[in-house]
């Protein structure tokens, strides 16, 4: 299975940190208290005026009890995200058919958080960044996540996927080609970890 990321949050969208506060009927003064802050800083990342980083993500869904995705401004797509997840993004991928994989120094790894559904269970996720503009579907900067690859033939024709290649480069296609490996590929929200 593949998830890939088509528009990372940024920490300066709107988030819903108001809305699950009201729901729980606390008040910006009493979240603050639960998370050891002040009511202004509330105030502040409640109108994106200060950066939503992990950090606060991590405090505040403590305090909300909910998960840290839940937080984020989440469409319709994505309603069914029920838990939080993180993967290390290793290297790139380009979105163009060629031996196109290009693997990261440690030093410049960083990890993801993102939601998925509660079924979607691995512990050993994985992701590369896409680079170049080749499809449309998979813009540059977007982050494909893996937790495995499965045989072609266990997906349907016409769905996007990364493909192995018999030279051993991965890319992205919508119709794999016979007799190589590919990766499924499900839309979820992002954000990177500091």
């Amino acid at each position: 299975m593949c998830i890939y990321t088509k528009k990372v949050y940024d920490g300066s969208m709107q988030n819903r940190i108001k809305i699950l506060r009201k729901k729980r009927g606390l008040t910006m003064q009493q979240l603050a208290d639960l998370v050891q802050t002040t009511q202004q800083q509330i105030d502040r990342l409640e109108k994106s005026r200060r950066r939503l980083t992990v950090d606060w993500l991590e405090k505040l869904s403590l305090a909300l009890d909910c998960e840290m995705v839940e937080l984020l401004p989440l469409g319709s797509s994505t309603r069914n995200v029920q838990t939080t997840s993180r993967a290390k993004v290793i290297g790139t991928v380009a979105t163009a058919e060629e031996n196109a994989l290009t693997s990261y120094a440690d030093k410049d790894t960083y990890t993801l958080l993102f939601g998925r559904p509660r079924q979607v269970v691995n512990p050993k996720l994985f992701g590369l960044l896409v680079t170049g503009n080749g499809i449309k579907e998979f813009p540059e900067g977007s982050e494909l996540i893996f937790s495995e690859i499965v045989p072609e033939d266990e997906i349907a024709p016409g769905k996007w996927v990364v493909c192995q290649s018999r030279k051993g480069g991965y890319y992205v296609r919508k119709t794999p080609l016979g007799g190589e490996d590919v990766i499924r590929a499900v839309l979820v929200k992002s954000i990177r970890e500091e």
